[in-house]
């Protein structure tokens, strides 16, 4: 049998552990679809870095993770307005 260590040709294989089953991977993954870093929704929550990075660890609470999508809506919305604002 392979080894528990067996990379199966396939990268990283802490990069490949580390990211099963991950908690908040929605939050994660419609940051990373949206275009934007952590760093910068933690900016529009009014957080470090590092503060978002350690509550991300945990599952959040269905009132935090709305908050954190509407972080984003804020910030597409922001980016929109001013690429309107560079044509014009």
């Amino acid at each position: 049998p392979p080894s528990v260590i067996d990379k199966g040709g396939k990268g990283n294989f802490m990069n490949q552990f580390s990211r099963i089953d991950r908690p908040n991977r929605d939050v994660r993954e419609a940051v990373q679809n949206a275009g934007f870093f952590q760093w910068q929704l933690a900016a529009e929550l009014g957080l470090s870095d590092g503060a978002l990075t350690r509550r991300l660890r945990t599952e959040l609470t269905a009132n935090e993770k709305e908050e954190c999508f509407e972080a984003l809506e804020r910030m597409k919305a922001q980016r929109q307005h001013l690429a309107e604002n560079r044509e014009a």
